[in-house]
C-alpha cells in the first residue's frame, strides 16, 4: 500500500473516531483520536485487511474505550449475557435514560441486538454494526442523523459499517 493511500485511511480513521466518540466530550474524543493515530503511525503502510484491524485494536485495546466512556459493543456470538451490561455502559456514556432492559436467558446475541435496535428506533438513535466478518459482534449507537456520515467515514477508514437492517440481511435466519 502506498504512503498516500495509508495516509487517507489514517485520516478516515481519525475522522471516524472523532465522530463516534464525540458524545464523550472533546477531551476524551481527542484522546481516542490521538490513540488511533499513534496506532497507525506505529504500524506504517500495510494491506487493507490489516487496516480494519488497526482500527479495532485502537478502539478496544487497553488504551481504547474505558469503563464509563463506552462507545463500542464487543460481544462473542454466544455470549448473550454480555449484551445488556455493555449496552448499559454505552447508554450511560450518552446520558440516556430510561435504560434498556433485556433478559438474555434462552436468547442469542442477535435477539438482543434486534431488540436494542427496535428500542433505539423510538429515540433519535440507531444501531450500527462494525462488520469484522468474525464470530463476534461489534456495534455502535449513533444519532440517526449521523448514520450515513458514520458509514461513509467507515468506508474512508477501511472499516465496514452497516445499518443493523443491512447487517441482518447478510445473516442466516435463526
Amino acid at each position: 500500500m502506498s504512503d498516500e493511500a495509508y495516509a487517507r485511511y489514517k485520516a478516515g480513521a481519525s475522522g471516524l473516531t472523532r465522530l463516534i466518540t464525540r458524545h464523550l466530550g472533546e477531551q476524551e474524543s481527542e484522546r481516542q483520536v490521538r490513540h488511533v493515530e499513534a496506532k497507525y503511525d506505529s504500524t506504517g503502510p500495510t494491506n487493507i485487511d490489516e487496516i480494519r484491524w488497526l482500527f479495532y485494536d485502537a478502539m478496544l485495546d487497553d488504551e481504547g474505550q474505558q469503563r464509563g466512556q463506552w462507545f463500542m459493543l464487543q460481544v462473542d456470538w454466544k455470549a448473550s449475557e454480555e449484551v445488556a451490561w455493555q449496552v448499559q455502559e454505552m447508554l450511560a456514556a450518552r446520558g440516556i435514560e430510561p435504560v434498556w432492559q433485556w433478559d438474555h436467558e434462552g436468547k442469542t446475541v442477535m435477539h438482543g441486538l434486534r431488540d436494542l435496535s427496535q428500542w433505539l428506533a423510538s429515540r433519535p438513535l440507531s444501531l450500527l454494526i462494525v462488520d469484522y466478518e468474525s464470530d463476534s459482534y461489534y456495534a455502535l449507537i449513533m444519532e440517526t442523523t449521523l448514520v450515513e456520515q458514520t458509514i461513509a467515514l467507515g468506508r474512508e477508514a477501511g472499516v465496514k459499517i452497516l445499518s443493523f437492517e443491512d447487517f441482518t440481511a447478510t445473516q442466516d435466519e435463526e
